[in-house]
């Protein structure tokens, strides 16, 4: 059995990135890019107008003011017409919209006289006011990511803006999942004596939903046989880059995942770690994909999910995993007990400035309604002990 530490210095060390693919700019936002962008036009491709209002020629207006100009025509944003605007007239254009030809200076509609035939300047602009230059956002062959640049939805907004469709990044991993055991049958199935329904694989689908991460690309049952699992995990080889399964990875008469592992061929990165709950954890390297064997007791699916799921698919993305976290101080005592590494729900809430943190009720490897509303875990080390009210204690987010 290792530390806590170990396993993560483990999983940093051997997960490596999944190769760079072209995605749907859509599906491209949380990922790193593959590849450098490099602009192909200038935004905008035109000189435009930044305001509603009137464009003229500034050398138009000679002399003293006032100046009046007739209005040659009307441009609206997304007008094709090529139109050379007449000395001495004006346009009234509309913000985005294409200068004709020949203007150079846009004056705001509330800086004028204006009726449908004609515009009177009294106050002289100055020379190309509220005018946007070609390339003003962005200048062709401009680079505008790097190899390695993670995409926000602003940078997805700028890809859209250039024109691309799709883009080059370290992909999403495919997952699948899979719930172990001849006890556990699917929703709405009559139970019998001995029988309970399956929550996990439906609970790990939405925590990768809610992380970004879209469904299981595939979602299995398998019944506690070794043929059986190791078909299924066979099955799940092709096309996922990270099988997570639950339950049987004990070393009880019926826990076939590591038998499996070895069956298939498996190399083993480690088996077992000193935490609580979730101690049987396993992770292993199946061909191409990466394998994640967590306990099948809800509240340790959880756990293994917070620590080791999200370390792995972070790696596989070719990000470094940085949990949230803050200090709060501690609601009531909460007793330690054990050697392990402890980790906690904990429900937050505020007090003036203060952040308290109360510990799940009665939480148990088996007893997934603890967690109800919990917003991370209390991250602390073991030891018989009772740690106090009002201690400040390290907390990682959901």
């Amino acid at each position: 059995m290792i530390t806590l530490e170990e396993a993560y210095r483990k999983i940093d060390q051997s997960v490596r990135a999944l190769p760079a693919r072209k995605v749907p700019l859509d599906e491209a936002v949380g990922c790193v890019v593959g590849s450098r962008v490099i602009s192909p036009i200038d935004v905008p491709g035109f000189l435009s107008s930044s305001m509603d209002g009137v464009a003229i020629r500034f050398s138009d207006l000679r002399n003293n003011s006032p100046w009046r100009m007739l209005i040659q025509a009307i441009v609206p944003a997304g007008d094709y017409e090529s139109r050379s605007l007449q000395a001495g007239h004006a346009a009234r254009i509309m913000t985005g919209a294409p200068l004709p030809d020949g203007a150079d200076t846009v004056i705001p509609f509330e800086e004028v006289e204006i009726d449908s035939t004609e515009v009177i300047i009294r106050k002289k602009p100055q020379a190309g006011e509220y005018v946007r230059d070609i390339g003003d956002d962005i200048r062709k062959k401009e680079e505008l990511f790097e190899e390695g640049d993670l995409l926000e939805p602003i940078g997805i907004g700028i890809l859209a803006s250039i024109g691309l469709e799709e883009i080059e990044v370290i992909p999403r991993p495919k997952i699948a999942v899979i719930s172990t055991g001849t006890e556990i049958v699917e929703r709405g199935a009559a139970l019998k004596r001995g029988q309970i329904y399956d929550s996990n694989r439906i609970m790990l689908g939405s925590l990768l939903k809610r992380d970004n991460l879209g469904a299981p690309l595939l979602d299995r049952l398998c019944r506690d046989d070794l043929s059986a699992l190791c078909e299924t995990i066979s099955e799940c080889l092709n096309g996922c880059d990270l099988i997570i399964t639950t339950g049987g990875v004990s070393v009880g008469d019926y826990d076939f995942v590591p038998g499996a592992i070895s069956e298939l061929g498996g190399t083993l990165l480690f088996h077992k770690v000193s935490i609580k709950p979730g101690k049987p954890i396993l992770v292993a390297k199946l061909k191409n994909s990466w394998f994640l064997g967590l306990s099948g007791n809800p509240v340790s699916v959880v756990a293994g999910y917070h620590l080791f799921g999200k370390r792995i698919i972070s790696r596989l993305m070719a990000q470094e995993y940085r949990p949230r976290v803050l200090h709060a101080e501690l609601g009531r005592d909460l007793t330690i007990s054990g050697p392990r590494f402890s980790m906690v729900g904990a429900r937050l809430r505020k007090v003036g400035d203060r952040v308290i943190a109360d510990p799940a009720m009665r939480q148990s490897s088996g007893r997934l309604s603890s967690l109800k509303d919990i917003d991370g875990f209390i991250m602390i080390e073991g030891g018989d002990r009772i740690v106090s009210k009002g201690t400040s204690v390290y907390i990682e987010l959901l």
